[in-house]
């Protein structure tokens, strides 16, 4: 199977349980599979985070919590000379 349905299988299986009232074992299998959703999440809690310091007029705050994750420059490359 693709990892894709693989992390649909793992949370649709985690859902039954928690509606099973196995809380514990369904937070195990999404622990288990989705390190990377940490990281999403974690992210999207900083920008929600600088949302609501810009909202209350504390723009600077939110410039301070949008830089802490810079990413990295890509590197420009000179454009290759077409010839005809």
């Amino acid at each position: 199977m693709t990892p894709r349905i693989n992390k649909f299988d793992t949370t649709m299986a985690a859902a039954t349980y928690a509606e099973a009232g196995e809380h514990e074992y369904a937070r195990q299998l999404l622990h288990e599979e989705r390190p990377e959703a940490r990281k999403r999440v974690g992210r999207l809690q900083r920008i929600f985070a600088a949302v609501a310091f810009a909202e209350a007029g504390e723009y600077e705050t939110a410039r301070e919590i949008m830089r802490e994750e810079e990413r990295p420059v890509a590197r420009v490359q000179p454009r290759q000379e077409l010839r005809a």
